[in-house]
């Protein structure tokens, strides 16, 4: 339940895949690091899955996972709150080496239209930063794609 604890298998260098299937996790969070940069754990690791865990904040558990340097595709279920095309969109638009979720390929038309509701969602609040450089980072830390989705 506590994602800490799975933080320590971090350093497992041949760790490709990672089962966390109904282990009751609530959050994701991730060592810190800055907004263009990747951790320097789970390095290999390209498959997570997240199904059936109570996941409350979809935003940020995806902004958290965008840190992972190799992870390609993904299992979660829906928070209760959300149906499985916002949870698409989400997940594709802020976790730029997405390939796969849920079985379902990740194609250049839902990458750009993802983009397209990522830099839609978070325009205001990029716009209320942009002229002040604190801000602005702290903005890209908490949206870790949107710079790049703003320059493409």
């Amino acid at each position: 339940m506590d994602f800490d604890q799975v933080c320590k298998l971090g350093n497992i260098r041949t760790l490709k895949t990672l089962n966390l299937m109904e282990n009751g996790i609530e959050e994701i969070k991730l060592p810190d690091c800055e907004p263009n940069a990747k951790l320097h754990i789970f390095e290999v690791l390209e498959q997570l899955n997240l199904l059936y865990n109570p996941i409350w904040n979809e935003a940020e558990t995806f902004n958290e996972l965008d840190k992972l340097p190799s992870l390609k595709r993904l299992n979660k279920t829906p928070h209760l709150k959300s149906d499985f095309d916002e949870m698409f969109s989400k997940a594709v638009g802020m976790i730029m080496n997405l390939e796969m979720l849920n079985k379902i390929e990740v194609t250049g038309e839902a990458r750009r239209d993802a983009s397209y509701d990522i830099w839609q969602r978070y325009a205001t609040e990029w716009l209320q930063a942009a002229d002040k450089p604190e801000l602005l980072h702290d903005f890209y830390k908490k949206h870790r794609s949107y710079a790049g989705i703003i320059q493409s």
